[in-house]
């Protein structure tokens, strides 16, 4: 599910109770949040109330809910994950959209996050033993440039970035843990993993 991270309210699930939401994404390294941060600003000098940009630059994974009880083992279980993973590249290549709302820097090889993926389903299996809703993960991983695009603006703002180039190589070295208490809440980093080296 593309977008995942905009709405996950979606995951709600009235008779599951009192949760939160969590995302899983990668940090990206400085240099790219520079790159995206400026392609953003670009876009918004253009068009200066069209779009919303991300206050990171990150490469979502996931998003679930869990009752917070349920947090120390989630983190625990996560430390393990990332504990066995090795940090690494990620090849950054052109810009893609997801009409009408988001422009993307698209990732080459989806490998390293489907591979991270597998390792995920033994969290997804535990938050549904609880009758929460099923994790969502992202199978084409990309990072947002911009988001919540004015729909009338959209076909501009994605043409002025279809005659750019970019590429871009990113370390992955991270892995936030996000949550929020409620739909429309901003996400809080809880806790921050470091993949081998």
């Amino acid at each position: 599910m593309e977008g995942l991270y905009q709405s996950t309210h979606a995951l709600n699930k009235p008779s599951y109770g009192q949760s939160s939401e969590y995302l899983l994404a990668f940090r990206t390294d400085t240099v790219v949040q520079e790159q995206v941060h400026a392609a953003g600003r670009e876009l918004l000098q253009r068009f200066p109330t069209a779009a919303s940009l991300p206050q990171q630059a990150q490469l979502t994974l996931a998003a679930f809910q869990a009752r917070p009880e349920m947090e120390p083992t989630l983190l625990r279980w996560l430390h393990r994950i990332v504990a066995s993973q090795k940090a690494f590249t990620a090849e950054l290549n052109n810009y893609s959209g997801f009409p009408p709302h988001m422009i993307y820097l698209r990732v080459q090889d989806h490998t390293p996050f489907q591979q991270f993926i597998r390792q995920l389903q033994v969290i997804d299996q535990y938050i549904r033993s609880d009758d929460a809703p099923p994790m969502q993960f992202v199978q084409r991983p990309h990072l947002p440039v911009a988001e919540h695009i004015v729909p009338e603006f959209y076909q501009q703002a994605l043409s002025l970035y279809a005659q750019q180039d970019f590429h871009a190589s990113c370390a992955i070295k991270e892995l936030v843990v996000l949550r929020r208490a409620y739909a429309f809440d901003a996400y809080q980093c809880i806790q921050l993993f470091h993949l081998a080296a």
